[in-house]
């Protein structure tokens, strides 16, 4: 018997635990579409040209079955800047792809931050003046050959993840977004002459 309601106390103690990683962590979750774009070229890439990849984030945004818009920039405690992570790929034979490392140092950063590494650590930062989170950078096609671009995706509902930088104990916002030109597999392929 004293087994038994041992047993019983610890299976109500699991049952109550909150297993609600957003409530955890503090995270809420909103899907708001186009909000990364690759620049894509009117004429073909060449050896030495950039190509772009930008993200401008309002303040206000919609949301589905609601009458007002959310501010994002209050709901995440004046989060600074929205993340995003992307990676460049170069096609080595006719299957297998390699990482491009870029060196920080060729980017052209017109707007936002961008850290380099295994991949790119993409920051919108908040435009006070435009009031709107904004990225835009510039990747340098320094050889040719076919590429891809790949970003944080989430394979299966085909949305790229971005992240609100809050600070403290705010909300940390996961917006889950689109971009134009990707494959069902998400990447943008393309070839640089």
């Amino acid at each position: 018997m004293k087994k038994t309601l041992y047993s019983l106390i610890i299976t109500m103690l699991f049952i109550s635990c909150n297993t609600d990683d957003n409530s955890f962590y503090n995270a809420q979750n909103l899907t708001v579409p186009n909000l990364i774009q690759i620049e894509v070229p009117s004429s073909d890439l060449h050896v030495n040209d950039y190509l772009y990849i930008n993200s401008y984030v309002n303040r206000l945004v919609s949301e589905p079955n609601q009458l007002t818009p959310l501010d994002i920039r209050k709901s995440t405690g004046n989060a600074d800047s929205f993340v995003f992570s992307y990676f460049l790929e170069k096609k080595i034979n006719a299957t297998d792809w390699v990482y491009v490392n870029i060196d920080k140092n060729t980017l052209i950063v017109d707007k936002g931050s961008v850290s380099t590494g295994e991949y790119l650590l993409a920051s919108a930062l908040f435009n006070t003046t435009n009031d709107r989170y904004e990225y835009r950078v510039g990747i340098p096609m320094l050889t040719s050959g076919q590429y891809r671009i790949s970003f944080d995706y989430d394979p299966l509902n085909n949305l790229i993840q971005m992240r609100s930088n809050s600070q403290d104990n705010n909300i940390f916002l996961n917006i889950d977004t689109t971009s134009n030109n990707l494959d069902v597999s998400g990447y943008y392929n393309f070839t640089v002459q």
